[in-house]
């Protein structure tokens, strides 16, 4: 189970990203997940994910 918040457009990664809570027990960087998506009262679809770690860019500017 998780919540997913803040989504949008990556344009450098050109992918969709999102920041999401997620139950400890599937967690995994790299773990690819199903996660329903949309707001409350609207059409929802499933899509796939895969969990990454955040940063999602390591900044190397001091």
């Amino acid at each position: 189970m998780g919540l997913a918040t803040n989504r949008g457009y990556s344009y450098q990664f050109r992918r969709c990203i999102s920041i999401t809570y997620l139950d400890t027990r599937v967690a995994e960087v790299g773990r690819e997940v199903f996660v329903l998506w949309g707001s409350e009262g609207k059409r929802k679809m499933l899509i796939r994910a895969t969990i990454a770690e955040a940063p999602y860019k390591k900044d190397v500017r001091r």
